[in-house]
């Protein structure tokens, strides 16, 4: 009779540790969010808000199980179906894309991720950077203006595209968790939270960048949410976009050309840097889980 009161309350232990670590999961604010140059979007209440409230939205299908947003000049949209749309010249070609889990986007490209780990790709394909077909057991893909570069699921990093700017000059790198890329620039976070950058350019003090969880690289400046929930923030300040250093409770952030915009841990949004068109007005959003 013990014995089975011991593995009864066994049993009972294990299902509430299964039910703590699925409920209490981070939720995903990066990927319900994005910032263009002028722009800045957001998933709320199963609808998409946008600063450029004059202006007219897709009406995308499934909307109620939107994934992920993505925005870089245009943006695309990635259904629980596997389906991906978006407001691009070639949407007619994407929307027969299956089994999409994730996309990148560049400034004439889109890359799709999927559920098999393979890649497909679509856009201007100039210095090759739509050519992915051969990568296998990709498990993130991130692209730059005329680059992709994507993470295996072992560790390994593959890339295609421009590299005038070293953005692909990564040999070497190792404890690699994730990847960012910047326009012309490619950014590693390691399993220790420290990061790895192709950036040479001396307008950008790295220094402070340890315990890193999530990165987002502008053209002129680039965003940390370190893993105690505070930012940091390096390049070009000229609208305060970097004026992030008193934040606390961060879950993401995302940096636009001159602004940033920052989500906290309960869903509310505050944005910072230019605002000549409505993008950093943003603090009655919430993204709601």
């Amino acid at each position: 009779m013990k014995k089975k009161i011991i593995i009864l309350l066994l049993i009972v232990v294990i299902a509430g540790l299964i039910c703590f670590m699925f409920f209490n999961k981070p939720f995903d604010y990066s990927s319900k969010f994005a910032l263009s140059s002028e722009r800045t979007l957001a998933i709320s209440d199963n609808e998409i808000i946008d600063t450029l409230k004059d202006e007219k939205n897709i009406l995308f299908e499934d909307l109620t199980n939107i994934l992920k947003i993505r925005s870089n000049g245009f943006f695309a949209v990635v259904s629980k179906s596997g389906k991906v749309y978006t407001n691009s010249s070639f949407d007619s070609e994407l929307t027969k894309w299956e089994d999409i889990k994730d996309v990148a986007v560049g400034y004439m490209h889109i890359v799709g991720l999927k559920e098999d780990g393979t890649l497909v790709a679509k856009g201007e394909n100039k210095v090759g950077q739509c050519n992915v077909q051969k990568f296998k057991d990709v498990k993130e893909v991130k692209a730059g203006a005329f680059h992709t570069v994507c993470l295996s699921k072992s560790g390994k990093i593959f890339n295609v595209g421009r590299n005038e700017e070293g953005q692909r000059n990564f040999d070497g790198w190792e404890d690699v968790s994730s990847i960012e890329c910047g326009p012309f620039s490619t950014y590693g976070i390691r399993k220790d939270g420290s990061i790895l950058t192709t950036e040479k350019s001396k307008k950008y003090d790295f220094s402070q960048f340890e315990n890193i969880k999530e990165l987002s690289v502008s053209l002129k400046h680039v965003v940390g949410v370190k893993k105690d929930g505070t930012v940091v923030a390096t390049g070009d300040n000229t609208y305060g976009q970097c004026d992030l250093q008193d934040l606390k409770n961060v879950a993401s952030v995302k940096a636009g050309t001159n602004h940033t915009i920052v989500v906290f841990k309960d869903g509310s949004m505050k944005g910072f840097g230019k605002n000549d068109k409505g993008q950093t007005e943003v603090e009655k959003w919430n993204i709601k889980i």
